[in-house]
């Protein structure tokens, strides 16, 4: 029996807080419409108190340039036909009804892009006994974001969320922010981007189609790239590649590898240029991004080394034409520029011949003359046998001037003259093919040497251009680094 009394008391009580209730929402709608705003006098301006808490960041799209925020909707609001005496209705002092009943203010996102169109929940609504009404629900916008990637992937973007009325005017409907910056403290954290604050700007504004002002509550979202994903999968690959360029300049041209390897890198990069580019809006208004630039120039370069290794093999190959350095290209070479590379030139052996303008500069005079004396040694020498042979010939037959002797011709007498002529034409044709000889070794000699000096020539240009393009392979992302950074300073 105590069980059951308790029980029909409980039962009363819950009763009697449900029928309170009902008479206040029956009391309270008797005469209300939710068509109108709600002023007993049409000259007071309605306060709506409005803040938005970003909860998180759903998607932003950079190539549609559109951000979806999910956010918690808190707005406030005064109702004068919505009060009720306290004591009157069991000291009932809030009560929760569906919102769809009551006015609320139409505060629009000006910037919205939802094709869906309003996501609202319509959740209920908290009615406090002094008219004030508290509307808080949870709410998806997507609206539009412009892009400026000028700073990708170390990039922040400003994207401004204007919030308005839509039918009324700043006498009607005036709109106030609850703090000066949103509460970010409720953010769950993004794999992409951070919230650095939210400021709220109040501004009046005025349009063409009416002549009265609205009130505009501008929410402006700073948002900063993680841009470390970027950096590991994008651009470090990208400087790694690019220095595959400086290779092309260390690997000798008689490898036959040097075309393979610059045309190899400067696919990779176009490959790597499209896949960044696939993920940039296209844009001409003066917001394309650094690093962009730095790719363009990268595929610049190594496409310049390319040119510039066939220009190498060229230099490299002139060997097999026999055709010698100009003056000027080998005083540019190895007067200016194989001293400012460190790259000394080895002796060469440049030969004479008719009409030779080889400067002394570039030769050992001293040891061409050796090698020309070697080379004609044995004809000089046969020279002065064949002139000591004459000299006996004519000593002897001084001597023997009598063509009898003991009443008998001397056949030593008669023979001499026949070999002595034979002799000297024997000499004279040896003489004359040694000439010949040693002339096609001065022009064998001078040919080798020119074609040596064709390929150090080569490997002064491909020192040369390593050096350079070392340089600009290293200080070239150093400046893209540090011009990227900018925002951040």
């Amino acid at each position: 029996m105590a069980s059951t009394g308790i029980l029909y008391v409980c039962l009363i009580c819950v009763g009697t807080a449900y029928c309170d209730s009902r008479y206040l929402v029956e009391y309270l709608f008797r005469n209300y419409t939710n068509i109108i705003r709600p002023s007993i006098d049409e000259s007071v301006t309605t306060v709506v108190k409005h803040e938005i808490v970003p909860a998180h960041i759903i998607d932003f799209d950079e190539i549609k340039q559109q951000i979806t925020l999910s956010v918690w909707l808190r707005q406030s609001w005064h109702d004068p036909f919505l009060t009720w005496n306290e004591q009157e209705f069991n000291n009932i002092s809030v009560i929760r009804i569906a919102s769809t009943r009551l006015w609320r203010p139409d505060v629009v996102l000006y910037s919205s892009v939802d094709e869906d169109g309003s996501n609202d929940p319509n959740l209920p609504a908290s009615v406090m006994s002094n008219g004030t009404i508290k509307y808080l629900t949870p709410y998806i916008y997507v609206c539009y974001c412009k892009v400026d990637l000028t700073y990708y992937p170390f990039d922040t973007q400003t994207c401004p969320l204007k919030f308005g009325s839509w039918a009324h005017d700043m006498l009607q409907v005036d709109l106030e922010a609850i703090a000066s910056n949103a509460d970010i403290s409720a953010f769950e954290d993004n794999g992409e981007w951070n919230i650095i604050n939210v400021p709220i700007i109040r501004e009046v504004e005025y349009y063409k189609c009416c002549p009265d002002p609205f009130t505009v509550l501008t929410y402006t979202f700073y948002l900063s790239r993680k841009s470390d994903f970027y950096v590991i999968n994008l651009i470090l690959p990208y400087v790694l590649i690019s220095l595959l360029s400086i290779m092309v300049f260390y690997l000798p041209p008689e490898s036959g590898e040097k075309m393979n390897l610059s045309i190899t890198v400067l696919l990779s990069l176009i490959v790597f240029n499209q896949l960044v580019f696939a993920t940039i809006p296209p844009a001409s208004d003066g917001t394309f991004p650094i690093i962009g630039k730095y790719f363009i120039v990268m595929i610049g370069m190594v496409a310049l080394s390319v040119a510039m290794s066939v220009w190498i093999l060229h230099v490299y190959h002139k060997e097999r034409n026999c055709i010698r350095m100009p003056p000027w290209m080998r005083r540019f070479v190895f007067g200016c520029v194989s001293r400012l590379v460190g790259k000394c030139r080895p002796k060469a052996v440049l030969t004479d011949l008719k009409n030779d303008n080889i400067s002394d500069h570039f030769y050992n005079k001293e040891e061409a003359e050796l090698r020309r004396t070697e080379l004609i040694g044995k004809n000089v020498y046969l020279n002065e046998r064949m002139t000591k042979a004459k000299i006996t010939d004519e000593n002897s037959q001084q001597q023997g001037s009598e063509p009898f002797q003991n009443g008998c011709l001397d056949n030593n007498t008669k023979e001499r003259p026949n070999n002595t002529r034979n002799l000297e034409a024997s000499i004279n044709n040896i003489s004359s093919q040694l000439d010949f000889l040693a002339q096609l070794k001065r022009k064998k000699d001078t040919d080798m040497d020119s074609a040596r000096e064709w390929r150090e020539a080569a490997a002064v240009i491909d020192r040369a251009l390593l050096i350079i393009f070392t340089i600009v392979n290293i200080f070239l992302p150093i400046g893209f680094i540090f011009a990227a950074n900018k925002p951040f300073k």
